[in-house]
């Protein structure tokens, strides 16, 4: 998977560097170095697009996963290339160790049938989807300072994504989302639970911010890639051998455990 064709400040080779050895090491670094300033958020992106690059399999030619979210209906949406290497799929078991923290976030991620032939409204994207399923992402931060980094570094340490669970597939349906429930259990435990607590209340509305996204960005998108669509409530700070339970009733659970050593 060969990084984009695009000219790199100093900044940008400075702060890829630091993330690729924080990866790879499993140790976290400063953000406060003074070589990090980067520009803007199109740098942010270039070393999104570098460290996926860095990390990718031989075999691996393009993002087929991606991380979307939104503050609220109408707000802009957000979008990061997301490394292979941590996506997984049904139930799952992870090191707790290979986290520095473990943060888990119920969402509903969907799957592309076909890219749009134009970039489309909000209302004309759907049909370009043919699938969803329940999901659970991880966040965790290879900065030592976590999320009182800036908001830049941490939009270039892949939005603080670390790993992305799914689910079953679904046939794409109507759902009233403002009536979906979701609960978390940890260790068996409530731990949260909410009734259309998605920030966009239809998560389907960040799909066409993401398309829009990918295609200004030159994402080559293909049939049976995936997005996660954001959080149904805060972030649950759990232990590294606490398991999760997500239930999106009438959508499915899935379950994540994290084991130690």
């Amino acid at each position: 998977m060969a990084p984009p064709d695009r000219s790199a400040s100093p900044a940008v080779d400075a702060v890829t560097r630091a993330l690729l050895r924080a990866h790879r090491e499993r140790r976290r670094c400063s953000s406060l170095d003074p070589a990090f300033a980067l520009r803007d958020d199109v740098e942010a992106m270039a070393v999104q697009d570098a460290v996926c690059a860095a990390l990718a399999g031989t075999d691996e030619v393009r993002t087929v996963a991606w991380k979307a979210g939104a503050s609220g209906p109408g707000a802009p949406v957000s979008a990061c290339p997301l490394p292979v290497a941590g996506l997984h799929h049904g139930a799952t078991r992870l090191p707790g160790t290979a986290f520095h923290q473990r943060g888990v976030e119920a969402e509903i991620a969907f799957r592309l049938a076909r890219p749009p032939e134009c970039p489309a409204s909000d209302d004309e994207v759907l049909p370009c989807f043919d699938a969803l399923c329940v999901a659970i992402e991880v966040v965790d931060s290879r900065w030592i300072e976590a999320m009182a980094a800036t908001e830049r570094l941490r939009l270039a340490d892949l939005q603080s994504h670390a790993a992305l669970v799914l689910g079953d597939w679904l046939p794409l349906r109507p759902i009233d989302w403002a009536t979906q429930a979701c609960r978390v259990l940890v260790n068996g435990e409530p731990a949260a639970r909410g009734v259309g607590t998605h920030s966009c209340v239809d998560p389907g509305r960040v799909l066409g911010g993401w398309l829009r996204h990918a295609a200004a960005r030159g994402a080559a998108l293909q049939a049976g890639d995936v997005v996660t669509t954001g959080s149904w409530g805060r972030a649950l700070w759990v232990g590294p051998d606490d398991h999760v339970l997500v239930d999106f009733p009438g959508l499915g659970k899935l379950r994540l455990a994290f084991e130690p050593g």
